[in-house]
């Protein structure tokens, strides 16, 4: 599995996407919910927690 490639759909986000625009567009929640979830610390990219939305 590449660095940016989900489990459950196989597909990548593109290069440059912010965290919040890349789990909307991959289908997991809006744009607005995934702000409230990475500010919460409930988003993880490679085990570790993730609270900044820029990548």
């Amino acid at each position: 599995m590449t660095p940016r490639q989900t489990r459950q759909s196989g597909r990548q986000a593109a290069p440059g996407v912010s965290l919040n625009r890349a789990l909307s567009k991959l289908g997991l929640c809006s744009r607005t919910q995934a702000e409230v979830l990475i500010a919460e610390g409930r988003v993880r990219i490679g085990g570790k927690v993730v609270r900044n939305a820029a990548l």
